[in-house]
């Protein structure tokens, strides 16, 4: 992951479905986990995150919900 100034650009590190560190950016709070296909919304309120919603993206390409953390 690129680093800013001794940060990383994602507010986490690791899917917090599979822990995988391959995550890519698909929007400015959207992310993708290219190990275990799942979409990560990431909803903030100033600096911090307020809550990530899990979608599954499902093999027709439509996304399923899989929860919030």
């Amino acid at each position: 992951m690129a680093k800013r100034n001794g940060q990383s650009r994602f507010a986490f590190q690791l899917c917090p479905q599979c822990g995988s560190k391959n995550i890519g950016r698909i929007a400015k709070q959207t992310y993708f986990c290219r190990d275990c296909f799942t979409e990560i919304v990431e909803k903030k309120q100033g600096q911090l995150s307020e809550r990530l919603t899990l979608l599954e993206i499902l093999e027709d390409g439509s996304v399923q919900a899989i929860g919030e953390i």
